[in-house]
């Protein structure tokens, strides 16, 4: 049984209107950024505000790829593990990540399981590049 659309639930001004509020919780965090200064307030208010229009956003490429939601979800589980990669790599090479930073070895530990298991999965001979699996 394939998921209902949830397009009916999710109005589109509201959406607007919590990315409006997200950028102006993000202004306002910068703002007190640039003076040394994280308010709770505000960090908890941007995390409420990123979760709502997360959500809603979810909700819509759910519902727009309901035919293959499992393949879907997949593709984007992939794409934003590779972001995450990059951003990590590139702060490896900009040394604003210590490579003994908390959580390294266990994120080390689940690449090399990860690349195990797509070499095994892509079978003897296969030409098949990480760049082409993460897109």
């Amino acid at each position: 049984m394939s998921p209902e659309p949830l397009v009916n639930e999710i109005n589109k001004d509201e959406l607007r209107k919590g990315l409006a509020e997200l950028r102006s919780k993000l202004k306002i965090i910068d703002g007190e950024l640039g003076r040394g200064k994280t308010p709770p307030k505000a960090v908890s208010a941007t995390e409420e505000a990123v979760s709502t229009v997360r959500s809603n956003i979810w909700a819509l490429l759910a519902a727009q790829h309901s035919d293959d939601y499992q393949t879907y979800l997949g593709r984007i589980r992939v794409r934003r593990a590779a972001e995450t990669c990059e951003e990590v790599l590139a702060d490896l090479h900009a040394d604003t990540l210590a490579p003994s930073a908390p959580g390294i070895e266990v994120f080390h530990a689940t690449l090399h399981e990860l690349s195990a298991m797509l070499e095994k999965r892509a079978g003897p001979g296969s030409d098949t590049t990480p760049t082409e699996l993460s897109r």
